[in-house]
């Protein structure tokens, strides 16, 4: 059996003609999501199934966005519409303002989580339940310098090295070397980190949490 061919002719086939059409021939956007650096410091780029990106540069500012073409992004949210061309077979942009983003080697990924990443911020407030807190300052990537200030019986305070073992956007797990782990979970808005710890003496309602800076500018240099 054979069936007639459809031919664009009257104005409702017409228009349908054209829309599929255009929906065949629509250029399917790159994959740009995964882990990116800007001026050698931490930078990412979540993409969905339908090309909608979020752009979070390496001061942990984010941006939603999308593509103008194959070849170029925009920053809706930063200077009033950032525009960037890929460059460099797509491990390249370059930002209108002046500034460039390369990509990591490390694995990409997708959905609306920051990079994956072993620094968690310059400097991090932490409160703990009772009267401590603590002051959490970068000293290297993933390496924070822990000062810990206890008010009441004892007074207590120290000083002491943490290190990120892993964080992948949402949540964390910090040694502290000759007792555990700190284990917590980002809030959406990035501004806090809440969670427990699992050494001896850390009873099951022992909850902690952290106000993070991310401002790199203040975080000593690297060394």
């Amino acid at each position: 059996m054979t069936y007639p061919s459809m031919r664009c002719s009257t104005p409702f086939i017409i228009v349908f003609c054209i829309l599929f059409g255009a929906a065949l021939s629509a250029p399917t956007p790159p994959s740009i999501g995964g882990v990116w650096t800007s001026a050698g410091r931490p930078a990412s780029i979540s993409q969905d199934a339908g090309g909608r990106l979020v752009f979070t540069n390496e001061y942990g500012q984010k941006s939603s966005g999308s593509f103008a073409n194959a070849t170029t992004v925009i920053a809706t949210e930063w200077e009033g519409g950032l525009r960037g061309a890929l460059q460099d077979n797509g491990n390249t942009i370059r930002w209108a303002n002046g500034t460039a983003w390369s990509r990591s080697a490390a694995a990409s990924f997708t959905g609306g989580s920051p990079a994956p990443t072993h620094d968690l911020g310059a400097t991090l407030v932490v409160i703990h339940p009772s009267v401590c807190t603590a002051i959490w300052t970068r000293t290297q990537p993933g390496v924070y310098d822990s000062v810990t200030v206890c008010q009441g019986p004892g007074n207590a305070s120290f000083r002491e090295t943490l290190t990120v073992q892993s964080y992948d956007g949402k949540t964390v797990i910090i040694n502290r070397p000759g007792y555990g782990q700190f284990r917590g979970t980002l809030s959406a808005d990035q501004r806090t980190v809440r969670g427990t710890c699992d050494w001896a003496g850390c009873t099951p309602n022992f909850r902690w949490t952290a106000y993070i800076d991310w401002n790199w500018n203040d975080s000593p240099p690297l060394r």
